[in-house]
C-alpha cells in the first residue's frame, strides 16, 4: 500500500509540474487566434499554383502561400515567374494574379475592401454588394468599381485597364505620386486605358520609335539606290513594278506616321498632357493603333519580297 501511494503521488506532483507548460501552450494558443481573429480575414487562397508567396502582418518573410489559406488585410501577396493564384473574397468577388505580381491587401479605411497592386497583372471579378465597392490602387491610379470586370497591367510607371463588363472611375495621381487628380476618368465595357506616370519615359520612348523609323527609311534608301544604280526601275519588270510599289506605300506609310508622332513628341503637341491626359491617352493609343498596322503589313511584304 505505501508504495502504491508513492507511485501516486509521484504521478500527482508529475501532473502539478507539467500543468504551467500545458498552460502556457494553451494561453499562447488562444492569444495568437485572438490577435489573428481581431485582424480582418479579406479572402482565401484557393488556387496557387507554381511560387506563391504570402507576407504576414506581423512578419518581414515569405511563406509559401497553401491552398485556402485565409489572407489578412495589411497582408502581401506575391507570385514568381511562372506562377499565379486565385485569391477569393467573400461569396462575390474573385482576384486573380498573374505572374510576377506583387499585392498588397490594404487596410479599408471606409468600411470598403482595398487593393493595392503594386506591379504585375491582375484579373478581377468584383461584385461587393449594394452600397459596397473595392478600392484598387496602383502606383499610378486608384479606381472606385461595383460589378466590374476587368484587367489590370501596371508597373511603377504606368497602369492599364481592360474593362470587360460594367465601367471603372479612376482618379490617377498627381506628378507627387500620393494626392490625387481632381478629376475622374470612366472607362467603360470594351475600353482599354493606360495611364503614365512619368511623363519623360513616354517621350523617351516615343524618341526611340522615332529613330528605329528613321533607320528603316535610311536601309530603304540605300536599297533603292542600289537597285537604281544596276538598272531596275519599275518598268524593268512585274516584279519590280510591285516590289516598288508596295514598298513605297510601305514607306509612305511610316513617314505619316512619324509626321504624328513627332508632333505628339515635340512641346507643341504634347502639351494636350498637362491640359487634358485624357484626350492625348487616347490620341497616342490611336497613333499606336496606326504604327502597329504599318509594322503588321511589313510582316506579310518581307517574306514575299525579300525570302520567297
Amino acid at each position: 500500500m505505501r508504495i502504491l501511494k508513492h507511485n501516486q503521488g509521484n504521478k500527482f506532483y508529475y501532473c502539478m509540474a507539467q500543468f504551467p507548460i500545458y498552460t502556457l501552450i494553451l494561453f499562447n494558443f488562444f492569444f495568437v487566434t485572438k490577435l489573428r481573429s481581431e485582424n480582418t480575414s479579406f479572402g482565401k487562397v484557393t488556387l496557387p499554383l507554381g511560387k506563391v508567396m504570402v507576407m504576414q502582418t506581423a512578419k518581414d518573410t515569405w511563406q509559401k502561400a497553401r491552398v485556402n489559406q485565409q489572407v489578412f488585410k495589411d497582408e502581401r501577396i506575391k507570385t514568381l515567374a511562372k506562377s499565379r493564384c486565385e485569391v477569393k473574397i467573400g461569396k462575390t468577388q474573385i482576384i486573380r494574379i498573374g505572374e510576377n505580381a506583387v499585392i498588397h491587401l490594404a487596410d479599408p479605411t471606409d468600411g470598403n475592401n482595398s487593393i493595392s497592386i503594386e506591379s504585375g497583372h491582375a484579373w478581377l471579378n468584383a461584385k461587393p454588394g449594394k452600397g459596397k465597392k473595392v478600392k484598387v490602387r496602383t502606383p499610378t491610379a486608384v479606381a472606385a468599381i461595383r460589378g466590374t470586370i476587368y484587367r489590370l497591367d501596371c508597373t511603377d510607371n504606368h497602369s492599364t485597364y481592360n474593362v470587360y463588363d460594367g465601367s471603372v472611375e479612376v482618379r490617377p495621381f498627381k506628378d507627387d505620386g500620393i494626392t490625387l487628380e481632381d478629376t475622374s476618368f470612366s472607362i467603360n465595357k470594351g475600353e482599354s486605358f493606360t495611364f503614365v506616370k512619368d511623363f519623360e519615359k513616354y517621350k523617351l520612348y516615343m524618341g526611340l520609335t522615332l529613330l528605329c523609323a528613321t533607320i528603316f527609311l535610311v536601309i530603304k534608301y540605300f536599297e533603292y539606290t542600289s537597285k537604281f544604280h544596276h538598272g531596275y526601275y519599275p518598268s524593268s519588270s512585274n516584279f519590280m513594278a510591285i516590289y516598288f510599289t508596295l514598298t513605297g506605300l510601305h514607306g509612305l506609310h511610316i513617314i505619316g506616321g512619324m509626321i504624328v508622332m513627332t508632333y505628339f513628341w515635340l512641346p507643341a503637341g504634347n502639351k494636350l498632357w498637362h491640359t487634358d491626359p485624357e484626350h492625348f491617352t487616347n490620341r497616342i493609343e490611336i497613333a499606336g493603333l496606326y504604327w502597329h498596322f504599318v509594322d503588321l503589313v511589313w510582316i506579310f511584304l518581307f517574306p514575299i519580297l525579300y525570302l520567297l
